[in-house]
């Protein structure tokens, strides 16, 4: 494989984790953002105050938050405001349903084959 397609390749896999829904999750700051936004619509000047970090850095977060559909931004003039999008959490709700439902499925079959054995 070519220097040029691993490049595009590995740039393909990057932009698909950006718009995961765990990858978008497991960053404290990222969890933060949200539960900020959760309190109603904030303008991202107001985001940018809570986090020591550069304006550029929180920008970035609330990209990654904004392509794994779970918020949405909105532009009056040049000011950004950030919401909470229901369809993005309403499929975290579905995802960890799934796999609670995998997690009770594998505790009950060590129990089924134990009590078999016996």
């Amino acid at each position: 494989m070519s220097a040029k397609r691993r490049q595009q390749r590995l740039g393909r896999l990057a932009a698909a984790r950006r718009r995961d829904l765990f990858f978008a999750l497991c960053e404290p700051t990222r969890r933060s953002l949200i539960e900020l936004i959760a309190q109603g619509e904030q303008p991202f000047s107001h985001l940018a105050t809570f986090f020591p970090r550069s304006r550029q850095s929180v920008q970035g977060h609330l990209c990654i938050l904004q392509k794994a559909g779970l918020v949405r931004v909105r532009f009056v003039g040049n000011r950004r405001y950030y919401r909470l999008q229901n369809a993005g959490l309403r499929k975290i709700r579905t995802l960890l349903a799934h796999y609670e439902e995998l997690w009770h499925q594998k505790r009950e079959i060590p129990a089924a084959s134990r009590r078999a054995k016996v």
